[in-house]
């Protein structure tokens, strides 16, 4: 008798994901980096982001950043790494603190989101299958100009989840911004 695969495929489902985003100078030297990795590479181009939530959508999105008081978050760069998930391709590593947290909790009781601690904060440089040998001499040889990142807006944005190729990438649309000024 004749063995049949099965292979499941998780259907993707349309979520709200809350980012940080950088403020300027370092978010414009992350819109470089990524330009240019996305065009030597192939890959999908991107804002710089730094993810605190996903959340189930809903038509009242722009609504739930209202509540938000908090100030402008200050992260400390650990280092540049990479891995195995599509979404962590090459990364920028931050130390969590307690104004990290604290947005994090507020963020995801705004949203509804299930209750979660935001364990490796990151801003990925680019989201593409490769080789674990090119990913590790990008990550090594990837020095940043600056020690500390300041985040200075929240943002909602639908997208796919699990993200997993390009074309989830492509169809990310911005639905709220707010300026983080506490």
């Amino acid at each position: 008798m004749k063995s049949t695969k099965v292979t499941r495929t998780k259907r993707k489902q349309t979520i709200l994901a809350y980012w940080l985003v950088p403020a300027r100078p370092e978010r414009d030297l992350f819109v470089e980096l990524i330009r240019i990795l996305v065009d030597e590479l192939d890959a999908p181009r991107f804002e710089p982001h730094l993810s605190i939530c996903g959340a189930p959508d809903t038509e009242a999105a722009g609504k739930v950043l209202d509540p938000i008081t908090a100030a402008p978050i200050v992260l400390r760069v650990k280092s540049v790494s990479y891995s195995n998930l599509f979404t962590k391709t090459l990364f920028v590593r931050f130390a969590r603190n307690a104004a990290l947290d604290k947005l994090n909790v507020e963020v995801r009781c705004a949203a509804q989101a299930p209750e979660e601690v935001l364990r490796d904060p990151h801003v990925s440089l680019i989201y593409k299958r490769m080789p674990a040998g090119t990913k590790r001499e990008l990550a090594s040889t990837l020095r940043l100009p600056f020690r500390e990142v300041v985040f200075d807006t929240i943002k909602v944005v639908r997208c796919l989840a699990p993200m997993d190729c390009a074309a989830d990438v492509d169809s990310w649309r911005t639905v709220a911004t707010k300026k983080l000024s506490g």
